[in-house]
């Protein structure tokens, strides 16, 4: 065989695993995500966070962000943190080409999971994993329901991308002595410049929860190496790498310390909206990580479990929440039950040959630490009570779910390379596979029919409001609600106040300015003025009228005063459901 022919087919096994791996994924979310009911111009998720990623995709497509936090607006782009850098790359680089803001929202949330199951797999690769079993472990990762979950709000959590990336930087350390050891030497060895290009991937995604947890699961590998070694110089690696990743974390706060001494208001520098409670009422719960609300395959046992956390729901209220989120899956959850096991026994490394040994017990370690961690009453529940700003520690569960398949791909790999029959044993670990996967899809189901005519219908008020209110007019909005995190307000879910600044183009509103500036004490003030004497202040600092969502409200007393004062005996606009009203404040 010539050589040409030989590198043909070198590539040729390297980019088909690829090729077929992003077909089962497309195949995968057009039949799992009823792909066939998406309108492309309208974005998948319409309410509550799922609003503040649709405005995000906006303002970098228009800058409409400077028409929020009025009449007092300030420019805040200067302090705003960019720990986010990948998501800002990617939607500054789609949107040279994509100029509407559904279609760009659209192919970013969707992109997301090919984005996992991709990087996953080159891990694996990178682990010498065999090609068909790195997809497979790919698929069931990159789609594992968390996901699928965070695919409906947060969609930076759903790019759950990197933690295939920590978790062979946790190999590197516990198994190769030349990584990371700073020195003369540590810049001819090509590792340490990967480590410091994967520090920045993962520095820049999960909204400073995946780098904190990624950390995390370093120092325990740094504690364990002292522990095994009794030397100090053996956690040298391991805080090497941690120490790349916070270099990067702190880059990207840099501009919102600034922030801080130039008093611009935001959650990240007042603390508003957080406790010392919520880390813990936000933490994982291991039930829901064991649970499957699919019945694991089993239709009557799925609707015995989805009753059970309804009337877990009913009785402890707020302590369920995102956490409520966190299955496994199938193929997951054999590992951790075998996991817990080598907390007991350890195999034999006669048995299993010293890496997958050593991988199974450095697993194991990984794996109950961050159960403690992150689970209710944990230790992350007493870090939260001084460190407030990171309270959702059931968010760590992506993390336990790659240690988790990484060692089952792991495993079988191993088996396949020392069984005889190795075609039955390949049958039966593919079968598992794709038992799994199948029953872990149907978690991200959108209401893609109900979000179109919401869309529709807020789009042609827009038009409205913006012939009525003209050009570059202030509107001001009702009810008051913090920007950002101020939570649900009656029937209106957070962030709702958003939503005109979707659909029209040069309005500016009074919601939107940072928690506690100057606009955000003004506009909470203003609203608690009686009728009259608000629409005097709303006359003189020039607003043109008054929006007003009535799922905001318990009654219609507010709307009747407005109208009253301004001799209005209907509101000068009312959306087509009836939910928003625009009440022009010339009324002469």
């Amino acid at each position: 065989m010539n050589n040409a022919k030989k590198q043909w087919i070198y590539w040729a096994s390297v980019i088909l695993p690829v090729a077929v791996l992003l077909l089962i994924s497309a195949v995968v979310e057009y039949t799992a995500f009823d792909l066939h009911l998406l309108d492309w111009t309208v974005p998948v998720s319409y309410g509550g966070d799922g609003i503040t990623g649709v405005s995000s995709i906006s303002n970098s497509l228009t800058g409409s962000d400077a028409r929020l936090g009025w009449p007092f607006y300030q420019d805040t782009s200067a302090y705003s943190n960019i720990n986010d850098m990948n998501y800002r790359i990617f939607v500054s680089f789609c949107g040279l080409f994509i100029k509407d803001t559904g279609t760009l929202y659209n192919v970013y949330t969707l992109g997301i999971p090919f984005l996992n199951v991709l990087v996953c797999y080159l891990v694996f690769r990178c682990l010498r994993v065999r090609s068909w079993l790195s997809v497979a472990g790919a698929l069931t990762f990159g789609f594992c329901p968390y996901v699928q979950y965070r695919l409906g709000g947060h969609q930076c959590l759903a790019a759950v991308y990197c933690i295939p990336l920590v978790l062979l930087l946790c190999l590197w350390c516990w198994e190769d002595p030349r990584f990371n050891r700073p020195g003369k030497g540590w810049a001819h060895y090509p590792r340490n410049w990967v480590a410091l290009l994967f520090a920045f991937f993962i520095a820049n995604n999960g909204i400073v929860y995946y780098p904190y947890f990624g950390c995390f699961f370093l120092c325990v590998i740094a504690l364990c190496e002292f522990l095994r070694q009794r030397k100090i110089k053996a956690m040298t690696a391991p805080l090497t790498t941690v120490a790349m990743i916070g270099g990067w974390v702190a880059v990207g706060f840099l501009p919102t310390i600034a922030g801080i001494f130039a008093g611009v208001g935001n959650t990240a520098t007042n603390n508003i909206g957080r406790d010392k409670i919520g880390p813990d009422i936000y933490s994982l719960r291991i039930s829901s990580m064991l649970l499957d609300r699919h019945g694991y395959g089993w239709p009557r046992l799925g609707r015995f479990i989805e009753s059970y956390f309804n009337e877990l729901a009913r009785a402890e209220g707020v302590v369920i929440n995102e956490n409520a989120c966190a299955f496994m899956g199938i193929v997951a959850l054999l590992a951790f039950f075998a996991l817990l096991l080598v907390l007991l026994v350890t195999p034999s490394e006669e048995r299993l040959g010293k890496q997958l040994q050593g991988r199974l017990w450095l697993f194991s370690r990984l794996l109950i630490c961050g159960l403690l961690l992150g689970t209710m009453t944990g230790f992350g529940a007493i870090i939260g009570i001084a460190l407030k700003m990171l309270r959702g520690y059931n968010r760590i569960s992506p993390y336990l779910v790659c240690i988790c398949v990484f060692t089952v791909v792991l495993f079988c790999e191993w088996l396949l390379q020392n069984v005889k029959a190795r075609q039955v044993v390949s049958a039966v670990i593919a079968a598992v596979f794709l038992y799994g996967f199948v029953d872990q899809l149907g978690y991200y189901r959108p209401a893609y029919e109900s979000v179109q005519v919401q869309w529709a219908q807020d789009d042609r008020f827009g038009a409205e409001l913006e012939q009525v209110a003209g050009e570059s007019a202030l509107v001001f909005q009702l009810p008051y609600m913090q920007s950002f995190e101020n939570g649900w307000q009656y029937n209106m879910p957070d962030y709702t106040l958003l939503r005109p600044l979707l659909h029209t183009q040069t309005l500016r509103f009074s919601y939107g300015a940072g928690i506690g500036s100057e606009n955000d004490v003004w506009y909470k003030n203003t609203v608690e003025l009686d009728a009259g004497d608000m629409i005097a202040v709303l006359r003189e600092k020039g607003f043109a009228g008054i929006y007003l969502d009535r799922d905001g409200f318990a009654d219609t007393e507010l709307e009747e005063c407005l109208c009253r004062e301004l001799g209005l005996a209907v509101p000068t606009l009312t959306s087509e459901d009836g939910k928003l009203i625009y009440l022009s404040l010339d009324t002469k």
